[in-house]
């Protein structure tokens, strides 16, 4: 119960509501923002209160508002005064858990307070502190804030301004540039610039036309069917599941290629089932955050966002699926809407609605268009420093959106050049488990798949081969044998890279990480499966231990091989020049450890390496015998390579 003082007024501050904030917090639909920090140390209670009080509030008005219906029936802010200890809430679970446990009992509180209403006689917001260790962070901080103080953009660019540099507060926050259209250049002609602007206007106008009619129908009569991500139920219960990833600029085809997994894995046929993403679209001119006082000083504070209406692709599980299909046609389908002013003759028919049949129909508009639809989709940029709260380093940060009628709810934020992926989805329906694995599986292969990313910037293929012996002979620590059988004793596959010819780099969009085949384990599609297949087919069609023994070249503890004598041996039986690589043996001897080569973009015709770098090897190397014998057991705990049998 909020104290008396809580909806005291201030100097009888009035100031009207918007018309979307009347959409979104009506007896119909009431939206809200959940932001949840994970802090690298222990939370300290004693700065929460004074770090609300002289940053946080004096940030917007809004923060220490009520809604208040006037005479009139129009909603307006009403300024009160704030009784701080209303809004935070400390949780209390049981002392002396493991991580892994009150990661359960954080996921399910934020499902609790998702699913709680705002009280509507205090300031439309609240924080907890979850003072327990997960498995990602020493403590949490979650802000839940109302979609009527504003959107995303809003109140993350609001949370931005109460948060400083880990490195150097006195610095400001650095984001990600946003993409400029570029101008065209001088030497287009006239007439030619006269008939790009005729048939952009003709092609808007049809684009335009259809868009929004398609949008009226999808938010009236066309309801997406029930599918293996839509319940079609009225009132959901959320259950949040977390996945970190990258690729934020393939973000939305990711998602639709994962729910292709996940109807596979459901064993569900979506073929001829309609599925809708709504895709969240700021209609800003700026999509570079902005001080509270500049928003508020330009009047882009607030809610300014629309709905982009998204087929979602659907495949018949027996059909071929390649994941850049996906990707390719949500970019194909956000552009083209772009072009469309569907958005601004959506808001133009909400203002028409809401003058004729009053704020409640509005908002039963916008209440169908979320229920038709099976999926919402949400993208926020984050900062590239690393933030604190306080003196409370923040490891990672993700936001969700609670409140709306739909099964599944996709948020996505980049934080410190790493994007976060928050799958919000309806309790008892959605398998939260197995689409976070799916999701994750959609990145990792797009990561894998080099290509796919960058497309623009690679042109050739580059095969690794290591010779096994000579990552057991770097250590004492030796290798593990594989619990599904021996390996064979021959050159094993260290990847197939995709790399550019001007710079010789590997072409690929994924951070450098750990990474664990077990994450793999159970990829089935078909084109998963070519990017393996076409490897091994490359190693065995080269057959090079073969090659190297018929010239003399033998895995050997004693004998020591000229590197030109090498080259020279695959110059002369694959025709092309490769490049070597070599690393010291536990006695200090150069020892052959790596081969690259080569192969065009049809990842079939070999060709000499277009960028070879300095060697690293001495003038002579040994070729270390590999034997059976030098694999240790897995049960050992030494840090061992993992061995894959084919």
């Amino acid at each position: 119960m909020a104290s008396n003082h809580a909806i005291e007024s201030v100097e009888r501050d009035f100031f009207p509501a918007s018309p979307t904030t009347e959409y979104i917090n009506s007896s119909v639909l009431s939206l809200s923002i959940l932001c949840v920090f994970d802090f690298e140390v222990p939370i300290d209670d004693s700065q929460v209160i004074p770090l609300l009080k002289n940053v946080f509030l004096p940030i917007n008005p809004l923060f220490s508002s009520v809604l208040h219906r006037g005479e009139n029936g129009a909603l307006k802010w009403e300024r009160v005064h704030v009784n701080l200890e209303d809004h935070v809430k400390i949780p209390h679970f049981p002392l002396g858990l493991k991580p892994n446990d009150y990661d359960d009992y954080l996921h399910d509180y934020l499902s609790k307070i998702a699913m709680e209403k705002l009280p509507e006689d205090r300031p439309l917001w609240e924080i907890h502190l979850f003072k327990y260790p997960t498995m990602h962070a020493e403590a949490n901080v979650v802000f839940k804030m109302h979609h009527a103080l504003g959107d995303g953009f809003s109140l993350m660019g609001a949370l931005f301004s109460c948060l400083k540099r880990a490195d150097n507060p006195s610095l400001p926050l650095t984001f990600p540039s946003a993409a400029v259209n570029k101008e065209a250049p001088e030497s287009v002609g006239v007439m030619k610039k006269i008939l790009e602007r005729v048939f952009g206007t003709v092609y808007g106008g049809w684009v335009t036309a259809s868009d929004f009619t398609e949008s009226l129908l999808q938010s009236t009569a066309l309801e997406d069917d029930t599918n293996a991500i839509r319940s079609g139920r009225p009132g959901v219960e959320f259950e949040p599941s977390k996945i970190g990833g990258t690729v934020n600029d393939v973000a939305v085809g990711t998602v639709s290629y994962a729910i292709h997994l996940y109807n596979q894995r459901m064993s569900q046929d979506p073929s001829g089932t309609r599925m809708t993403a709504l895709v969240l679209l700021n209609t800003r001119m700026t999509s570079e955050y902005q001080s509270v006082s500049d928003m508020l000083r330009a009047k882009t504070w607030g809610n300014h966002f629309t709905f982009l209406h998204i087929p979602i692709p659907c495949c018949n599980h027996a059909e071929r699926v390649d994941p850049l299909a996906f990707i390719h046609k949500a970019k194909k389908t956000i552009k083209r809407k772009k072009n469309s002013l569907a958005v601004f003759l959506t808001g133009i028919f909400l203002q028409t609605l809401r003058r004729i049949r009053g704020p409640e129909a509005a908002s039963r508009y916008i209440h169908s268009t979320l229920k038709n639809a099976s999926i919402t989709i949400s993208n926020l940029i984050g900062p590239k420093d690393k933030m604190a709260m306080g003196n409370h380093p923040i490891k990672s940060f993700y936001f969700s959106v609670v409140g709306a009628p739909q099964s599944l709810v996709v948020t996505m934020v980049s934080y410190m050049e790493n994007l976060r992926v928050v799958l919000t989805g309806e309790k008892g329906f959605i398998d939260s488990q197995l689409l976070a694995s799916c999701l994750r599986e959609a990145f990792v292969l797009l990561c894998l798949c080099s290509k796919a990313l960058a497309i623009k910037d690679f042109d050739y293929y580059s095969l690794v081969l290591m010779w096994p012996a000579s990552y057991c002979y770097k250590t004492s620590a030796g290798c593990c044998l594989p619990t599904t059988g021996k390996p064979a004793l021959d050159f094993f596959i260290t990847c197939l890279q995709t790399r550019n010819s001007t710079t010789g780099d590997v072409v690929t969009k994924c951070k450098q990480s750990d990474f664990y085949i077990k994450e793999l384990a159970d990829l089935s599609g078909e084109f998963e499966h070519d990017y393996f297949k076409t490897a091994l087919e490359l190693r065995k069609n080269l057959n090079l231990l073969s090659i190297f023994k018929k010239n003399g070249i033998v895995p050997s503890g004693e004998n020591f091989y000229n590197v030109q004598y090498i080259k020279k041996v695959i110059k002369e039986n694959l025709g092309v020049t490769v490049a070597i690589q070599c690393t010291k043996n536990m006695w200090d001897e150069s020892q052959l450890y790596q081969i690259y080569i080569c192969f065009d973009k049809d990842a079939s015709t070999i060709i000499s390496c277009p960028k070879v770098k300095a060697s690293t090897c001495a003038e002579e190397v040994t070729f270390g015998l590999f034997t059976y014998d030098m694999l240790v057991n897995t049960a050992s705990k030494v840090n061992t390579i993992r061995m894959y049998t084919d």
